[in-house]
């Protein structure tokens, strides 16, 4: 317990200058919709034009209210930017911490190399549940001024972000371990973002559905948040990060020691 809080504590700082910024972002959003759209009509009209043409943000259904709106709005890019910062994180705390001597300090005092793998799993996920949660309660606040929000689609909406985050920070540490860097580790995690989002866009153009439940950019379209309200996609979800998270806990190696061992220098001539 000792160790998690030594990782929480070191990065603190880190995780409220990524959360606090993005959380005020979608916390500004729905009154910004209010007053641009007074009117459930001229915001359904914007909606049907929108269906015509894809965007970054995927294709919005004809049932979204003002919080439907703000969600499909807003929430992609608390998905990629709260990705981003679990990739850093992940990378800082595993591979980054390793290489500069800070994991060895701790494996000196008696923490194994596989309780401190376990550990910055654990901090994955505590800073990816912070983030969903501080999302989920400036949604759960919008209940007091614009129409349409509700417990069930602020909760759902804050898991759905906790549960990307944790993907994409997951991926991240399982690439430090297959690569045995911080820098490739980060990359890992940056190309896998990447490559999510070119498929969550494919998915969109030719109507794959399958193929959303493969990418955690498309999982919202499978809870989505104030329109189906779908509790239980959380649970699949539940089990793809738990497997994600299994070969990082469980590959008995030492500190410093990798999968693949790729030299990050290029050879002089």
């Amino acid at each position: 317990m000792s160790t998690l809080l030594f990782f929480l504590r070191s990065k603190r700082t880190f995780i409220l200058l990524w959360s606090i910024p993005l959380a005020l972002l979608l916390a500004s959003v729905p009154q910004a919709i209010k007053s641009s759209y007074p009117d459930q009509t001229q915001l359904n009209a914007v909606i049907e034009q929108m269906r015509a043409s894809l965007g970054t943000t995927g294709i919005p259904t004809t049932d979204m209210g003002y919080s439907g709106w703000a969600v499909w709005e807003t929430v992609p890019w608390m998905l990629i930017l709260g990705s981003v910062m679990a990739i850093m994180l992940a990378a800082s705390i595993g591979r980054a911490a390793e290489e500069n001597g800070q994991l060895e300090v701790l494996s000196s005092t008696g923490v194994s190399a596989k309780q401190i793998r376990l550990l910055t799993i654990g901090t994955v996920f505590i800073a990816a549940a912070f983030f969903g949660l501080l999302c989920t309660l400036v949604l759960l606040a919008q209940m007091l001024v614009v129409e349409g929000f509700t417990v069930t689609g602020s909760v759902l909406s804050g898991l759905l972000i906790a549960s990307v985050v944790s993907c994409l920070g997951l991926i991240t540490l399982l690439g430090g371990e297959v690569f045995g860097t911080a820098r490739q580790a980060r990359s890992t995690g940056l190309a896998f973002l990447a490559v999510f989002f070119i498929l969550r866009a494919l998915a969109d153009v030719y109507t794959i559905s399958w193929l959303r439940w493969l990418i955690p950019l498309g999982w919202r379209d499978l809870i989505a948040p104030y329109t189906k309200d779908e509790a239980w996609p959380l649970l699949v979800i539940l089990m793809i990060l738990i497997l994600l998270a299994i070969p990082t806990a469980v590959r008995h190696r030492d500190l410093n020691d990798q999968f693949l061992h790729i030299s990050d220098h290029k050879p002089r001539a």
